[in-house]
C-alpha cells in the first residue's frame, strides 16, 4: 500500500506541475508544441506529464521551460 501511495503522490505532483505550466501557456497564448520548440524540450515530455505518465521533469528541462516561459522556477514548483 505504501508503494501505491508514493506512486499516486508522484503522479499528482506531475499533474500539478503540468497545471502550472499550462497556466503560463495560456497567459502567453502558446500551445505545448510552441513551448517544446521554444524550450528545446521534446513535446512527448509535456503530453506524458499532463497524462500523469511522467512523474517529474529533469532539472535541466525545468530550467529550459522556465526560461522559455520567462518565469522563475519557483512559479513552476
Amino acid at each position: 500500500i505504501r508503494k501505491d501511495l508514493m506512486c499516486l503522490k508522484n503522479t499528482i505532483y506531475g499533474i500539478l506541475m503540468w497545471n502550472k505550466i499550462e497556466k503560463q501557456l495560456k497567459i502567453k497564448g502558446w500551445s505545448m508544441y510552441r513551448l517544446a520548440k521554444e524550450s528545446g524540450v521534446h513535446p512527448s515530455n509535456f503530453s506524458n506529464l499532463k497524462a500523469g505518465r511522467l512523474k517529474e521533469m529533469s532539472w535541466t528541462n525545468m530550467c529550459k521551460i522556465a526560461d522559455a516561459l520567462e518565469v522563475s522556477l519557483d512559479e513552476l514548483r
